[in-house]
């Protein structure tokens, strides 16, 4: 019989078991920010102004509603004006989808930045990440008959799913840092609630048939 009495060493822990109960920690855990050396001057004031799309991040009560609400009029304004020109609806869903490109790429590229200029991580004024996750929400919707209550209800699912940071979205917001971590959260936030409602039209009933 064997045992661990006084003095005697304890029995090593079966292989696997501490480094699985590490993952698990690690998963669970929130990955903590770093702080860098401030950024300031001109190049923090650019930071600035690009980062809070042009003053929408220090508006009031929500910077990323007021973000997410840009990249929404932008679009109205977008799908108006391809539909105007008597062009097809696809041609909306194309272009937003490269300004959801474009806003993502540019939040990978001042994210850090912002960060350097906040001294805190993913700060509440930059935005462009809101406008990335809003208008891949949005993509794919111009055509609908019923496009404007799918666009509110998109838009509306996206701001909970990205204020709420359910499952995998939080997850991606506590374990990733700079770029990364600001933007990936609301790409998850933006697919889920695309795919929620396109998902929901299928279901209704709801047709394609507006200029495609």
């Amino acid at each position: 019989m064997t045992g661990t009495g006084p003095g005697e060493p304890s029995p090593p822990a079966k292989p696997g078991r501490s480094s699985l109960r590490a993952l698990l920690a690690r998963f669970r855990g929130t990955l903590p920010w770093t702080p860098e050396p401030p950024l300031v001057g001109a190049k923090a004031m650019a930071v600035k102004v690009l980062g809070s799309f042009f003053g929408a991040g220090y508006l009031p009560l929500a910077p990323g509603t007021w973000g997410s609400l840009a990249a929404l009029v932008i679009w109205l304004g977008l799908r108006g004006a391809v539909l105007g020109a008597g062009l097809r609806a696809g041609l909306a869903d194309n272009l937003c989808f490269l300004l959801c490109a474009g806003f993502a790429m540019a939040t990978l590229a001042l994210g850090r930045s912002a960060e350097r200029v906040a001294q805190a991580a993913d700060p509440r004024w930059f935005v462009l990440d809101e406008l990335a996750g809003a208008f891949l929400a949005l993509y794919g919707l111009a055509g609908y008959n019923s496009w404007l209550w799918l666009a509110a209800g998109s838009f509306l699912l996206f701001r909970l799913l990205d204020a709420t940071k359910l499952g995998l979205i939080g997850w991606t917001e506590r374990r990733l840092r700079g770029g990364m971590g600001i933007l990936m959260d609301d790409l998850f936030a933006g697919a889920a609630a695309n795919l929620a409602v396109r998902g929901l039209a299928w279901a209704l009933g709801a047709t394609l048939a507006v200029g495609n």
